[in-house]
């Protein structure tokens, strides 16, 4: 999983579906049994996809806000404050999840332990 982290933390931009004002939107989330998720995607066909397969319209799918990383994590993580407990991923595709307390220690902890050569290539690490 670590990898999989790695390549979405490295993206240039998360993508939300838009959701309230113009002029202050905020991220579609969905209410599940772990609490309200937020969603977020890779690409605008997986938002949209995700979004129509939890009952929005076409169009209301289609109103999707690019995020430039590494604030994408930031915002993301500041929703816990409004209640939201996770992050899914390319919900309805990848639905990788992240309770919301982790995106900023995950984030800290790949800056603190970076990709080495022997691990790029799929070999152990050494120790």
């Amino acid at each position: 999983m670590d990898g999989v982290w790695r390549a979405v933390y490295g993206l240039e931009h998360w993508l939300f579906i838009a959701r309230g004002e113009p002029q202050r939107p905020t991220a579609y989330a969905i209410v599940h049994e772990q609490g309200p998720l937020v969603l977020a995607f890779t690409t605008a066909a997986r938002a949209r996809s995700g979004g129509m397969a939890n009952g929005l319209s076409e169009d209301e799918a289609g109103l999707i806000m690019q995020v430039p990383l590494p604030g994408a994590i930031e915002w993301a993580a500041s929703m816990a404050a409004g209640g939201v407990t996770g992050l899914v991923v390319d919900y309805g595709t990848l639905d990788l999840f992240a309770p919301i307390a982790n995106l900023l220690p995950m984030r800290d902890w790949m800056a603190a332990n970076p990709v080495t050569g022997s691990r790029e290539n799929g070999s152990a690490p050494a120790g």
